[in-house]
């Protein structure tokens, strides 16, 4: 009965992602909304934690942000699912290679992306990195990295990569924050 309601829960977590996912995607820029830091970052892991609760280690400041929500729900969650991939790939203790970090400065909302499960090659960077239907991943379509980085464009934001082969990645994502 307990595994039962955590799978409901988990599966209406999930459902709400993706229609957000879809409404970024197929509607004009999202309008900013405020929302609490901690609380969102806590529900991006949640949405891409293991089944035996195993998720990416968050930090976030319990404050307030007005930015283009959707998007960042989008893309985030898409980079958190790509790191915690590359880290199982490395070890089981996928979630301790993961870590997501948002904080909030006067002008915009920035969101951390790390992994430590080896890095990205110097040629996939150069030749493929956020480029359509390129991947570095067997099975993967090339379509995630790339639709992250035009879905935060579109709001206003960036996206950059720092990768170091053998050690791991950080993606930032930054998102302005909405006139006072």
């Amino acid at each position: 009965k307990k595994r039962s309601a955590e799978i409901a829960r988990r599966l209406a977590r999930r459902v709400r992602l993706l229609r957000r996912r879809v409404g970024v995607i197929e509607g004009p820029a999202p309008a900013p909304q405020p929302i609490n830091l901690r609380s969102f970052v806590a529900e991006l892991a949640e949405s891409v934690s293991t089944e035996d609760g195993g998720g990416p280690r968050v930090h976030a400041a319990d404050v307030t942000a007005s930015f283009a929500v959707p998007s960042a729900a989008v893309a985030v969650e898409n980079l958190l699912r790509n790191a915690m991939e590359a880290a199982r790939k490395l070890s089981n203790d996928a979630p301790d290679r993961v870590t997501l970090r948002a904080a909030r400065t006067n002008e915009s909302v920035t969101f951390l992306v790390c992994d430590r499960a080896g890095g990205i090659s110097p040629e996939f960077v150069r030749e493929g990195l956020f480029r359509p239907f390129r991947t570095a991943r067997a099975g993967g379509t090339g379509i995630g990295l790339y639709m992250a980085r035009e879905i935060v464009r579109a709001a206003g934001g960036s996206l950059r990569m720092a990768t170091a082969p053998g050690k791991g990645t950080v993606v930032r994502v930054r998102l302005p924050l909405a006139p006072r």
